[in-house]
Formats: structure tokens, C-alpha cells, sequence
């Protein structure tokens, strides 16, 4: 058994659910969720955020950037990668989740028919390549060579094991996540989405995940808006208040 193997396994086993939240709980809007979720899964009265938006080339590393990462104090990720290759994330995304090429292909606002056309072609070989490994998701990543969302995956599974909370933005950080959660179900009760997004592939990757929603913001860029309007609402709720000024 490989290294990452045996680390990922050693996580995996160290994994619990987050506390759900009651039955009978209906929040009156969605910063009352938020907050919610915070006195849930939080471990102080508020967060001590970090940003992983490097977390290595491996698994290995993934699993130990979250480790040093909560050992200094972080009890709050919010979880980004810059959104190159995107055809890889979907394609991870359709294969997990068992949708083609065109349900997975987001064609924002600017990108032409053509150019949306190409992106499909690239996320259906891949699909097609990267099918029969379904059921092996270490496979499946050493296949798709992103070293961004196969180190993700890593500290994912390890903020789950030390019952961590995880803010996930970006599409390539939600194919980790679709990744992770094949590997240790219960682990994606300790993430949120940052946002809602227009994205198909965000939307079919949270269901399959079961995934905390996010605030309702319908934001689809890149650039890491979504993880800062979840942090800064979240900090916004969990401070004392202190009244208009």
C-alpha cells in the first residue's frame, strides 16, 4: 500500500459527523442559517479563518497543510483554487456524480457557442477515459494529474478528522470535495458551499454531497468573491453586536 494510501486511510478512520442541527429547527432567514452552522460545527464563538489555496502536489501534503494549518490555531478553512483547466474539475465531477459532459459545462456569460462547444469535447474525453475508474477514486485522480485537487482532497479528509469546518469555493475545489466525499462520506458534513452558483456543475456536485447550501449570492467567478462574502457575513454574525453606529 502506497504512502498517501495509508495516510488517507488513517484520516478516513478518524472522521465523525458534524452535529446535525434539530429536527424541528427553522432558520428565519439565511444569515440566522449561517450562524447556525457556525454554532454547530465551530469550535469558539468565532472564527479563526486561513485561506488554503495552495495545498501542495499530493495527498500527503494536502493532509499535512491541514494539520499544521489547525495545529497553529485555525479552526475555520475557506477552501479556493484558481479555476485553470476546468474541463479536469468537471469531468471529475461527471464521472463521480454520473452526468455527461454537457450537464457539467458552464457557459458563462461572454463565452461563445464555439468556445463553450470545445470546453464539452474536452470534459466528454475525459469522461469517457476516466469512466471505468469510478469506483477507485485514488485512481481516478492520479488519472487526472491536477496535483491542486488531488492535494485538496487530502485537506479536506484531515480538517474533517480534526472536526474542522471548510468553506468550499470554486469548481475545482468542489471536485476534491465530490473526490473526498466518495472516500469518507461523513466528512462533508464539516463543509459549506461560500455560495450559490448558476454553475451546473456546483449545483450537481452539492447535491451529490448533501452539502451545506450556501448563501444565496449566485456568484460564478473565480476569483475568490464567493469564500470572502462567506467570511466576511460570517464574521458579521458571530461578533457581539454592538448596535448601529
Amino acid at each position: 500500500m502506497s504512502s498517501d494510501a495509508s495516510a488517507v486511510e488513517l484520516a478516513i478512520s478518524r472522521i465523525s459527523p458534524a452535529p446535525a442541527p434539530p429536527s424541528s429547527y427553522m432558520p428565519s432567514d439565511e444569515l440566522e442559517r449561517l450562524a447556525s452552522w457556525w454554532q454547530r460545527v465551530g469550535s469558539s464563538a468565532e472564527p479563526q479563518a486561513t485561506w488554503v489555496t495552495s495545498p501542495g502536489v499530493n495527498v500527503a501534503e494536502g493532509l499535512a497543510l491541514a494539520e499544521r494549518t489547525i495545529d497553529a490555531g485555525s479552526n475555520l478553512l475557506i477552501a479556493h483554487l484558481p479555476d485553470h483547466d476546468p474541463a479536469t474539475a468537471r469531468a471529475l465531477i461527471g464521472v463521480l456524480c454520473h452526468r455527461d459532459a454537457a450537464a457539467v459545462t458552464f457557459q458563462p456569460a461572454g463565452m461563445t457557442d464555439a468556445q463553450w462547444a470545445v470546453q464539452c469535447e474536452l470534459t466528454r474525453d475525459h469522461i469517457a477515459a476516466w469512466l471505468s475508474m469510478r469506483g477507485e477514486p485514488m485512481e481516478l485522480l492520479k488519472a487526472a494529474r491536477d496535483v491542486g485537487i488531488t492535494a485538496m482532497v487530502g485537506c479536506l479528509l484531515e480538517a474533517a478528522a480534526r472536526r474542522t469546518p471548510v468553506i468550499l469555493d470554486g469548481i475545482r475545489v468542489f471536485a476534491a470535495a465530490v473526490v473526498a466525499d466518495r472516500l469518507a462520506p461523513q466528512a462533508g458534513t464539516w463543509w459549506r458551499a461560500a455560495s450559490t452558483s448558476p454553475d451546473s456543475a456546483h449545483t450537481i456536485a452539492s447535491e451529490r454531497i448533501d452539502l451545506e447550501s450556501g448563501l444565496p449570492l449566485a456568484i460564478s467567478s473565480s476569483d475568490a468573491r464567493a469564500g470572502r462574502a462567506a467570511l466576511a457575513l460570517l464574521k458579521e454574525v458571530t461578533e457581539p453586536a454592538s448596535g448601529p453606529i
